[in-house]
């Protein structure tokens, strides 16, 4: 279950940030605002869980980030950043921060408000190939779906999607 972040920080009344740790890889956080007009809620990436209410990701670490709601990528995220977002009263919005690679990373699909925890299967980087595959379970014929790839790397480097392809059960059922 996903646990608050800020239920014990100092005047807090109701929680606004939840972590939902599926791996130390992979963190689901929800930012909600509880209140009655539109604010800005934030949380820290790293730090203190207890003390600073903060996600507590490792500080060493680069994050790519993506918001489920809006379907926008953050881009690379490090130790001193914040997930930060202006929500009407009583909206939230789901983010997905995933511990990034040297490599092109699978960071979202939009099928499920997990982002791919649901659906992803066999993620594979063959380095030799330069080649990222998988498996995406889609619900049913004529439904849509994305799959979010990051490619862009921590030192700046740019991949480029070559191609992509659906196996030829899932072509023959419809998917494209």
């Amino acid at each position: 279950a996903a646990r608050p972040l800020d239920a014990f920080k100092p005047g807090t009344v109701n929680p606004s940030a939840y972590d939902l740790e599926l791996t130390t890889d992979w963190h689901q956080v929800m930012l909600f605002n509880p209140t009655n007009k539109r604010a800005t809620v934030k949380v820290a990436l790293c730090g203190d869980r207890a003390k600073d209410g903060a996600v507590g990701l490792d500080p060493d670490a680069k994050w790519r980030a993506h918001a489920f709601w809006d379907d926008s990528y953050l881009g690379i995220l490090g130790a001193g950043d914040e997930l930060s977002i202006e929500l009407n009263r009583l909206e939230c919005e789901m983010f997905r921060l995933t511990r990034a690679e040297a490599r092109p990373q699978v960071i979202s699909t939009t099928r499920h408000i997990l982002q791919g925890w649901m659906d992803i299967a066999d993620e594979c980087w063959d380095e030799a190939k330069r080649t990222l595959s998988g498996t995406a379970k889609h619900i049913a014929p004529g439904t849509e779906e994305s799959v979010v790839i990051a490619a862009d790397l921590p030192d700046g480097t740019l991949f480029q999607l070559d191609k992509a392809s659906v196996s030829e059960d899932d072509s023959a059922a419809g998917v494209k």
